[in-house]
């Protein structure tokens, strides 16, 4: 091979090190991200528990409450969470309600109470048609249920009575 030869060669070789391949045009596509966030609603459960209540009717007023002295407050903390944006309020029904009052039953006697969502026992939650509104947030919140056995409830039959309240959240 001659020097002529080799430094073609080298050129051939160059050459075709730095030629470009034929380029094809690129396509482009796209795709369509959506989401929707629906509202939801978690409750929990919780305990109101009057304990003894001494004396019925004695000396009470409807609206009183009529445990041992009268210094006893039930209160039930319920854990709730709604979505933040939620339009969200909680109703309750007991199991033995009769015409809008909430009643204990041991069996064969009802005994009355109620239920207030605020600490000065002015916004009571009835069963029928009453509401109360839930803060929704998106984050824990707790709402607490205060009770009240009416202190006009004479000649009421002594045993255990008992209830269980359904708690409902709309949203």
């Amino acid at each position: 091979m001659t020097i002529r030869h080799l430094a073609g060669a080298a050129m051939l070789a160059g050459t075709l090190a730095f030629a470009m391949p034929a380029q094809a045009t690129p396509d482009t596509g796209s795709v369509a991200v959506s989401a929707t966030l629906t509202a939801v609603c978690y409750i929990g459960d919780g305990t109101l528990a009057f304990g003894n209540i001494a004396s019925i009717g004695q000396g009470g007023t409807a609206g009183t409450r009529a445990d041992a002295g009268d210094t006893s407050t039930p209160t039930s903390a319920i854990a709730y969470v709604c979505s933040n944006g939620a339009t969200a309020s909680l109703s309750i029904a007991g199991a033995n309600d009769s015409s809008g009052q909430l009643r204990m039953s041991d069996g064969a006697h009802y005994l009355p109470y109620n239920i207030y969502s605020d600490s000065e026992y002015s916004s009571q939650v009835m069963p029928v048609d009453t509401s109360v509104s839930l803060t929704a947030d998106g984050t824990n919140k707790t709402i607490t249920l205060y009770g009240v056995v009416p202190g006009a409830t004479a000649n009421q039959q002594i045993g255990d009575y008992t209830d269980t309240l359904t708690l409902n959240v709309s949203y």
